[in-house]
């Protein structure tokens, strides 16, 4: 008989215990939720990721028109078409790239340290 109560009191306070635990979690994820400061830094990370990534390209290219009406009927017209492509050297684009995924990196950090200063304040 002492038993079954001791086992009895074991599974309720087990059940206790993890019913603690999930409204710990659904707490914590209402504060993500609902919390200003971490939309805002959510909004700022997404911010310096959309920055990192622009200036990784070549510039647009140049089209040149002209038109030379000719004196003479026999010289005619003449029409020149330029188009021109201004780009750095190849390995350039390359460290570009990198530096933009360092960036990327760090906002994650960043966003993550913020956050979870904001959730041990909660706590």
């Amino acid at each position: 008989m002492k038993k079954k109560h001791i086992v009895l009191s074991l599974i309720i306070l087990l059940g206790l215990n993890t019913q603690a635990q999930t409204s710990l979690d659904i707490l914590l994820e209402s504060v993500i939720e609902n919390n200003k400061t971490i939309k805002s830094y959510t909004h700022y990370a997404n911010w310096q990721k959309a920055k990192a990534k622009t200036g990784n390209t070549p510039a647009n290219p140049e089209l040149e028109y002209g038109y030379f009406p000719g004196n003479s009927d026999a010289i005619g017209t003449k029409t020149v078409i330029g188009i021109s492509q201004t780009i750095a050297f190849p390995t350039t684009y390359i460290y570009k790239r990198k530096l933009a995924q360092q960036s990327k990196i760090l906002a994650n950090e960043e966003f993550r340290e913020k956050t979870q200063e904001i959730l041990l304040q909660t706590w």
